[in-house]
């Protein structure tokens, strides 16, 4: 009976040390799953703060905010590279972005030297500038962002696609919401809101291009986020630069409605 009761409480013994154990394992357990949460959200929380909230956790061009008026903001932008296609388009009538989109999209889904399909960025960039061979005609540029890499660039398989270098600019810019998929009175308006704001502020601008840039897939239908840019006027930048004459002969505007 004695020899029974030791058994029993020798038994009781392991059975709570092994409790004892187990609850100081688990313990340690959760330690490290909090410091690994905590160490995983700093992380997060350094990759938000590197792109604005605008660009949808998607890489976009780097700046700084210069300053900030009533309708505006002055930025100022690091060099960049950028995948491009261009158009000449009448600039009496609407022009749609799509065939250029297409052109660019093609090239980062696997029409390019690598064969590699490459991640979206943003902003989708558009520049335009009335034509210094046609009167009549809006030379367009549309730019899809290329982020720094020690990687070889894949190089464009169509004559069509272009990769350029820009230097340092800065721009002023004003941001808007809705639907912008063609170049229209809307786009002119939202310019004309920006010029208009400029002039009040004594500000001086390039007048002779005008920059669109779009950060929203078309199936985002609220809180879209566009923005309209003119150049900075001084003698340190020249953003017309990021617009040369060289228009593809392989890229028609056959989308204008």
């Amino acid at each position: 009976m004695r020899f029974t009761f030791a058994i029993f409480l020798l038994v009781i013994g392991v059975c709570l040390g092994e409790t004892n154990i187990w609850n100081s394992f688990r313990s340690k357990i959760n330690n490290i799953r909090k410091k690994v949460s905590s160490n995983l959200k700093e992380i997060l929380e350094v990759k938000n703060e590197e792109y604005p909230k605008f660009c949808h956790n998607l890489k976009c061009p780097k700046f700084t905010i210069k300053s900030k008026g009533d309708g505006y903001e002055e930025r100022c932008y690091e060099e960049s590279t950028w995948a491009t296609t261009s158009i000449q388009a009448p600039h009496t009538q609407k022009t749609s972005f799509r065939p250029m989109f297409q052109t660019l999209f093609k090239y980062i889904s696997g029409e390019n030297d690598q064969k590699v399909k490459i991640p979206m960025t943003v902003p989708v960039l558009v520049a335009m500038k009335m034509s210094t061979d046609k009167n009549d005609s809006l030379d367009i540029k549309m730019h899809f962002f290329v982020p720094p890499t020690n990687l070889t660039i894949p190089k464009p398989t169509s004559d069509a696609v272009k990769i350029l270098n820009y230097p340092k600019v800065c721009t002023y810019v004003r941001v808007f919401g809705g639907y912008q998929m063609e170049i229209n009175k809307n786009l002119l308006y939202q310019r004309k809101k920006l010029t208009n704001a400029l002039d009040k502020a004594g500000l001086k601008y390039q007048e002779s291009l005008m920059v669109y840039a779009g950060y929203d897939s078309p199936w985002k239908v609220f809180h879209r986020h566009n923005e309209i840019m003119l150049g900075v006027k001084s003698e340190e930048t020249n953003m017309p630069s990021i617009l040369s004459n060289e228009i593809s002969p392989h890229v028609q505007s056959n989308d204008v409605v």
